[in-house]
């Protein structure tokens, strides 16, 4: 992980080294390095490098080669297969940044290249021929990068704060975003802030004095595989695995760590980290409640899962860590803002994700491979997939599915029903029954919100629903695309010194996903097939057939000290701007009725696990940011 930043200016008329500069300063959280900023034709370009992979220490960016100038915060996950297609010298290549590779991939496709490249990257390329300024992401936002205009040019940075050290007249919260955050609705486009614009995952910006243009560059096929038997999709499977799992695996220093759960994601990947050819040691960390905890947990859920996952690491030879509480859920939440530059959205998990941060430093870790988007891609499956037998016309086909699906006991003809015909279903009607079935109360009323943002309670029910559209391999690109972990992963790095990467979210992985037969995901009732197949040879049967699901964070309320969290609803009733937004009575009236059991309550859940604590990091979130807005960002 790095910091970029620069400028250009059409007139040639501002400082922009001198704002560079600023911008980099600003990021300083972000980088192990001094800032390097080179000045080009209309503008200025400069980076503070993190150094994380071998290759880094070839890294002389901002790089500048013909009419381009180029900054990136980038890893390449099939660096070794450029090298080849372009025919580059093997020995001189060994001494190429991965950024060196990704600019001569440009001058040779230009923004076709964009096809050919994986990884996590977020650059910026300027063309002084053209004088035209690119900005990209990479297909799931793995890094951020945000932009701003300026009345005569274009700013741009790794995170908004570099962008709110030029403090521009524009500046300002976007009150709405954070409403909708606050309601548990995160926003996709937003920076949270007013004049600051996030490049979306997947997206190509060109900027010129004649305006801007975007594209969405990534336009996954999903034309279905057609392999001659089961085999042979079980090793087309273990192989787009193996390679986002190893390619993922190159580092600068300190064991392989990877988080492992009782699930198929992390669970697959930690598996295959230790089943890498050569590998040493692979360190798997799991997050379990304290010993001896012991509550009610929700239908088909349990709260610990360290004694599967233990199941998992003996049969890989992992070493395996279980990382207990140490600290209070909310603690950290203003350090994890302050880090993020984003109102942390899954507080719950906050104290446990934080502990494991702790333990992978305190173990030497630099890296953490994670089991996210698993579900989403190569771990897909489940009864989604009914709903696309409907919208094909194929009745008698989802008659029969859907009968052998009843037959596990753990599977309700209502989530059948439900999730077949859900696309075609109203969102008012949707949103009554799904608080029908959950048991909770009306979104207007869990929330936190003052009543003056609360005015269209229909549009706050619907906007909290999954979005359907009788495609679940549509639905899942359209969540895939709206993950955009940037943020985050810039605040782990600045938090525990850790890069977390996703080897499931590999675009390989993606790919290869979103073609898999309907069959492959649910058939004859079982629900994911190949991975059961695929997975058979490093999982035990306690994870592959399981029908209850770990409860992550299942001790949240013993993590929540009130006194705590009332200090912190106090500091935003301080605030005149957090306090316009955030209904500081209701949160001391909940407060004063915190129950004493029930915990595992859907509805206890979702009104003081979730709602509660997201209004708060709103709130906080707000006192910090107008703190950065003043130019303060200690």
């Amino acid at each position: 992980m790095t910091a970029l930043g620069g400028c250009v200016d059409w007139t040639q008329q501002a400082d922009c080294r001198s704002d560079c500069i600023s911008i980099l300063e600003a990021q300083s959280t972000y980088s192990s390095q001094p800032a390097a900023v080179q000045i080009a034709q209309w503008g200025s370009f400069g980076l503070a490098l993190h150094a994380s992979l071998p290759e880094d220490r070839f890294d002389r960016q901002p790089l500048e080669e013909r009419h381009l100038s180029l900054v990136a915060d980038i890893r390449l996950d099939n660096r070794d297969q450029l090298i080849r297609t372009m025919e580059i010298d093997q020995f001189a290549a060994a001494e190429f940044s991965d950024a060196e590779i990704l600019l001569r991939a440009w001058l040779r496709w230009d923004e076709s290249c964009l096809d050919r490249i994986v990884g996590d990257y977020a650059f910026a390329i300027y063309s002084a021929e053209q004088r035209k300024l690119t900005l990209v992401r990479d297909p799931l936002g793995e890094r951020p990068l945000v932009f701003a205009t300026r009345p005569n040019g274009i700013a741009f940075a790794s995170t908004p704060r570099g962008l709110l050290a030029l403090r521009g007249p524009e500046n300002g919260l976007d009150l709405a975003a954070l409403r909708d955050v606050a309601a548990g609705v995160h926003p996709t486009t937003s920076s949270y802030f007013n004049g600051i614009t996030k490049v979306l995952p997947g997206e190509c910006i060109s900027f010129t004095s004649n305006g801007r243009s975007s594209k969405a560059y990534w336009q996954p096929s999903l034309d279905r595989l057609s392999f001659n038997g089961q085999d042979d999709y079980v090793d087309a499977f273990r192989e787009v695995l193996r390679s986002s799992v190893e390619s993922r695996m190159r580092r600068r220093s300190g064991p392989v760590c990877t988080d492992l759960s009782s699930g198929f994601d992390s669970s697959a990947v930690a598996a295959t980290a230790a089943r890498t050819e050569g590998q040493d040691e692979v360190i798997a960390f799991t997050a379990a409640p304290r010993e001896g905890f012991a509550t009610a947990a929700p239908r088909l859920r349990f709260p610990d899962e360290s004694g599967i996952a233990e199941l998992t690491a003996r049969m890989n030879g992992l070493r395996h860590i279980i990382v207990r509480p140490t600290g209070t859920g909310l603690s950290r939440m203003r350090a994890l803002i302050h880090a993020n530059q984003d109102p942390y959205y899954n507080y719950v998990n906050l104290g446990w994700i934080a502990d494991v941060g702790s333990a992978i430093r305190d173990a030497g870790g630099t890296i953490d491979l994670t089991g996210e988007y698993g579900n989403l891609s190569l771990h897909a499956g489940g009864l989604r997939l009914l709903g696309d037998l409907i919208a094909a016309g194929r009745f008698r086909t989802w008659l029969a599915e859907a009968r052998q699906t009843s037959r596990n006991p753990h599977i309700r003809w209502r989530g059948i029903l439900i999730n077949s015909f859900e696309a075609w279903m109203p969102d008012s009607f949707l949103a009554v029954l799904n608080r029908w079935s959950a048991g909770t109360r009306p979104r207007a009323e869990s929330v936190f919100l003052r009543p003056q943002w609360l005015q269209d309670k229909q549009a706050l029910e619907t906007a909290y629903l999954p979005a359907s559209c009788g495609n679940s391999y549509l639905d899942r690109l359209h969540m895939l695309r709206a993950s955009d972990m940037g943020q985050l992963r810039k605040g782990y790095l600045a938090l525990f010194g850790v890069e977390q990467r996703a080897p499931l979210g590999d675009r390989r992985v993606v790919e290869f996903s979103l073609r898999l037969p309907r069959e492959q995901l649910l058939n004859g009732g079982e629900i994911r097939p190949l991975a059961r197949r695929a997975l058979r040879d490093r999982l035990p049967a306690e994870v592959l057939d399981a029908r209850n699901r770990g409860y992550q964070g299942a001790d949240w309320f013993e993590r929540f000290d009130t006194g705590e969290i009332r200090g912190m609803v106090e500091e935003i009733a301080g605030n005149s701007t957090a306090r316009n937004l955030i209904d500081v009575g209701k949160m001391h009236r909940a407060l004063d009725h915190w129950p004493t059991g029930g915990f595992e309550r859907f509805d206890t859940y979702q009104r003081l696990a979730v709602d509660l604590p997201m209004a708060i990091g709103t709130g906080l979130f707000i006192v910090e940011a107008e703190k950065w807005l003043a130019g303060r960002f200690d």
